[in-house]
């Protein structure tokens, strides 16, 4: 009987939360929108998935429930389709959804062992995804369709699409006035411009030894990053001086991506 009214609450809550976030993105200007994509853990399929969560509304909804581990989510150019890594074991694939759920699809087979897909990037204005293997103790560069399953297809030196997934890992979203700095034994987030030094929030060794980044906005006047709370890494956003510190994720909350 609780299996049964869990899954009609399911099937009931679940789309109004897809539609008020759909009325979100239609209706809000995306360029303040303050939407972030990122990993989280769901307690009832037991794995990792992606999120996407509204700063604005706080809806928070799950994209990748029918997927297996999902990792390092990427936001297409357009700000309307997600990439991500979905582990098997020891072997990955390369999926992509829509920004509401629908439409998620593997791209690629399964990565060989020891072979894994790093750092997949959208290229080609959002046609096709690039990504880097280590093979023979040599990195090469693929690239994938984003609409269909399909083989990966290697670059050579010259391809422009080569240089243009370099571009992409080497983007850095312009300068930030806040850096993450060790402070005697502690790290700190430190805001610094020609006027004033100062350390806004101090975050946990775990946090930084297990990846946290601090990962601008677009228009580079907030930023989201990871602290440990009670054991559990979650996400963080805050003005880049350090106002409006609050707590975005309660279950927790990693690898943040803000849409374009």
């Amino acid at each position: 009987m609780t299996n049964l009214i869990t899954r009609v609450v399911f099937f009931i809550v679940f789309p109004l939360c897809m539609i008020a976030l759909m009325l979100t993105f239609i209706f809000t200007d995306n360029s303040n929108a303050g939407v972030i994509a990122y990993v989280g853990f769901d307690a009832d399929l037991g794995r990792s998935v992606v999120r996407v969560i509204d700063l604005n509304t706080e809806i928070d909804i799950s994209l990748t429930g029918d997927f297996q581990e999902a990792r390092n989510p990427q936001w297409s150019p357009d700000g309307e389709r997600l990439l991500f890594i979905s582990d098997f074991g020891q072997t990955q694939r390369i999926a992509v959804i829509d920004m509401v759920g629908s439409n998620g699809r593997y791209i690629s087979p399964p990565s060989q062992r020891n072979q894994a897909y790093i750092e997949p990037r959208w290229v080609s204005d959002g046609e096709q995804v690039a990504f880097n293997q280590v093979q023979d103790f040599t990195r090469a560069i693929y690239v994938l369709e984003t609409f269909v399953y399909n083989l990966p297809e290697r670059l050579d030196n010259e391809s422009p699409i080569l240089q243009d997934y370099v571009d992409q890992i080497a983007l850095n979203n312009g300068q930030l006035s806040v850096s993450l700095e060790l402070i005697g034994s502690r790290w700190g987030i430190v805001f610094q411009d020609q006027n004033r030094r100062d350390v806004l929030y101090y975050i946990s060794t775990q946090a930084v030894q297990n990846g946290s980044v601090l990962v601008p906005s677009p228009n580079g006047e907030k930023i989201v990053f990871s602290d440990e709370v009670n054991g559990v890494l979650e996400l963080f956003v805050m003005d880049v001086d350090g106002g409006h510190l609050r707590q975005l994720t309660y279950g927790g909350g990693i690898d943040p991506v803000w849409r374009p």
